[in-house]
């Protein structure tokens, strides 16, 4: 690579957004437009067939009602104010860490997906995959001597948290949802396993009692060994 090369890649490098902004690098779900689909309508997803949104997630919880119309709404409002599909099927996820992001959680595998018969009543919506050959996600992958992990799946399903009137009436439910949170491998901080918790809890104020009591509930938990 002659000298002039080299300094193009570096400028190339120096352009590319390394950090926790990047949501190739650092993907979040989102209450608002992360879909999560039923294993049924994802195998047929993938398999090349048009699929109701109605397979894909159940609309009648409200949890999954919202995210899907949200999801829904943007892709049509791209679509037809700058004629984009952006539509992603996120599937596989790396985890690594730099001095510029902490925790990354980029996925593998990107398919493209486009909407049916966008302009429809949304519970009648149906999309489809534009190919189900995956891409490789763009963004640029850990350099070698930064290790990186596959992170498996969370092992078993996601334990209910009931919707109790305070923190103090609360008993195992914190420490074994905490548990499942962190059983894919991840290394979660402390402040994203507090986020995950509090999210699933009825309060809509952090006050010091729910604050520390889930506080408590994670360092009793690194401390036994019961998560890293």
């Amino acid at each position: 690579m002659s000298e002039l090369q080299e300094r193009f890649q570096r400028w190339a490098n120096e352009l590319v957004d390394l950090t926790a902004r990047n949501e190739l690098i650092n993907f979040k779900v989102t209450k608002t437009s992360t879909i999560l689909p039923e294993p049924k309508g994802l195998s047929k997803l993938l398999n090349g067939d048009t699929v109701a949104i109605t397979d894909l997630c159940d609309l009648t919880d409200p949890d999954q009602m919202k995210p899907a119309k949200g999801a829904i709404k943007t892709a049509i409002e791209f679509k037809e104010q700058r004629g984009i599909e952006v539509l992603k099927l996120a599937a596989g996820f790396a985890t690594w860490k730099t001095d510029k992001i902490s925790n990354a959680n980029a996925p593998l595998f990107l398919y493209s997906a486009e909407l049916e018969n966008e302009g429809w009543a949304f519970i009648n919506t149906k999309l489809r995959l534009v190919d189900t050959e995956p891409e490789i996600n763009p963004a640029p992958a850990p350099a070698p001597d930064e290790p990186i992990a596959i992170a498996p799946e969370k092992e078993g399903g996601e334990p209910l948290i009931p919707q109790l009137g305070s923190i103090d009436d609360y008993g195992s439910e914190l420490a074994e949802y905490i548990v499942w949170f962190c059983s894919d491998g991840v290394m979660y901080s402390n402040d994203e396993i507090f986020e995950a918790v509090f999210s699933k809890l009825p309060f809509s104020r952090r006050g010091a009692r729910i604050v520390g009591r889930i506080e408590d509930e994670i360092n009793q938990l690194r401390a036994s060994g019961g998560i890293r």
